[in-house]
């Protein structure tokens, strides 16, 4: 009977883990952040988010399909197929979000942007942009990705556009 005490342990054990481990597969969360540093000032960077907010939202890799007010109908081409949903802008001088409404096509739940622009010394700005987002049936290593190739393409124009080299 002690033998067959350390099996059940670990049969009992495996089934905890693995119990676990399904869940999180069929669901999943992303977070992804990047930092540029821009060599405008802030009033500069501040003004040119605000004129070319739908051209960063596409070389992050959307489509806007429609805007309406502040709520902006986007489109991403993903490894899971073609995510569809709503965001609604908002913004203050300096802090620009965008928070998930509702989908129409695809696997997310959330989806949310967080644009900070702060000064530094010598007439210079930091632009930190955070995305989030819950997927139903992708894990999260994959969310995590697709955030990632999405801020890639952002550093690239960004790079191009906020920096005088």
């Amino acid at each position: 009977m002690h033998a067959s005490l350390p099996h059940i342990c670990a049969i009992l054990l495996a089934l905890a883990i693995g119990g676990t481990l399904t869940a999180p597969c069929c669901a999943g969360f992303g977070r992804q952040a990047l930092t540029v540093e821009a060599d405008f000032s802030y009033p500069a960077v501040c003004r040119w988010i605000e004129q070319n907010v739908d051209a960063i939202q596409e070389n992050a890799g959307a489509r806007i399909l429609k805007t309406h007010g502040d709520v902006v109908t986007v489109q991403f081409d993903t490894k899971y197929g073609m995510q569809t949903f709503r965001i609604r802008r908002s913004s203050r001088r300096g802090d620009y979000r965008a928070t998930f409404v509702d989908r129409s096509a695809g696997t997310l739940t959330d989806y949310t942007y967080h644009i900070q622009v702060t000064a530094l010394e010598g007439g210079r700005s930091q632009v930190e942009i955070t995305m989030t987002a819950f997927s139903e049936e992708a894990n999260g290593v994959s969310v995590n990705i697709e955030l990632r190739k999405s801020l890639r393409l952002l550093r690239t124009f960004l790079e191009q556009r906020l920096t005088k080299e």
